[in-house]
C-alpha cells in the first residue's frame, strides 16, 4: 500500500466513524497542489485528537495516557533514572 493509499484509507475510515471536519477534505490538496508528502499529511492528522478518536475509538485517549505506566516498569519515560541508576 502506498503512502497516498494509506492516507486515503485513514481519511475514509475516519469519515465512516463520524469525523466530518471540513478541513479534512483539503488534505489531498496539500499533496496534489503543494507537493506535500502523504506521510507528512498523515502525521499532521495523527496529531489531531478528534481524528485519532475517529480512527481508534474513545479508548484511544485512555490507552495513550496509561502506556507509560504499564509498558515502562523501570520508569524510563518518567525520568526516574536518577540516583542509583545514573552513570
Amino acid at each position: 500500500m502506498t503512502p497516498t493509499q494509506t492516507l486515503r484509507a485513514a481519511i475514509k475510515l475516519a469519515n465512516t466513524n463520524g469525523y466530518d471536519n471540513p478541513a479534512l477534505f483539503g488534505t489531498m490538496d496539500l499533496i496534489n497542489q503543494w507537493n506535500m508528502p502523504p506521510r507528512a499529511v498523515l502525521g499532521i492528522l495523527l496529531l489531531n485528537h478528534d481524528f485519532c478518536r475517529a480512527l481508534w475509538g474513545e479508548e484511544w485517549m485512555v490507552r495513550t495516557q496509561t502506556v507509560a505506566v504499564s509498558d515502562d516498569p523501570f520508569g524510563y519515560l518518567a525520568g526516574s533514572l536518577e540516583g542509583k541508576y545514573s552513570v
